[in-house]
């Protein structure tokens, strides 16, 4: 009888643990929101063209997100700015794209006194 060789696969090297950014003192953000003085960044990884705008999943280093808008003309940019103020519930002049103008990832920037709502990010974070 011979015997099987089985696959063994190595331990994977995982990332340091980063340290959570606290909205209100209470809740708990993901990774992918980065607290700073005057705001958060919200790492983004957009496909553009989607059937529907939609949030998808958030891992520790991006919230993906799917847009009904093409990736022309900067249509994508603007669905996408107008599409994460409804998500946070602020004006959609608060919401700012920081970095990834033509990129699929991106970064935007929402103040602290825009005064956002993270329950639907941290809510998908959690399922």
């Amino acid at each position: 009888m011979a015997a099987k060789n089985k696959k063994t696969t190595g331990s994977r090297p995982t990332k340091p643990e980063a340290q959570p950014a606290m909205h209100d003192g209470q809740t708990t953000l993901p990774a992918c929101v980065q607290a700073t003085e005057s705001g958060w960044y919200i790492a983004l990884r957009v496909q553009p063209g989607a059937r529907k705008t939609e949030l998808c999943e958030v891992t520790d280093d991006y919230l993906r997100i799917r847009l009904n808008a093409p990736a022309v003309e900067n249509k994508a940019n603007e669905a996408l700015l107008e599409f994460m103020a409804g998500v946070l519930g602020v004006k959609k002049n608060k919401t700012v794209l920081a970095s990834g103008d033509k990129s699929r990832l991106k970064k935007i920037f929402v103040p602290r006194e825009a005064g956002p709502d993270f329950s639907k990010i941290t809510g998908l974070a959690n399922v």
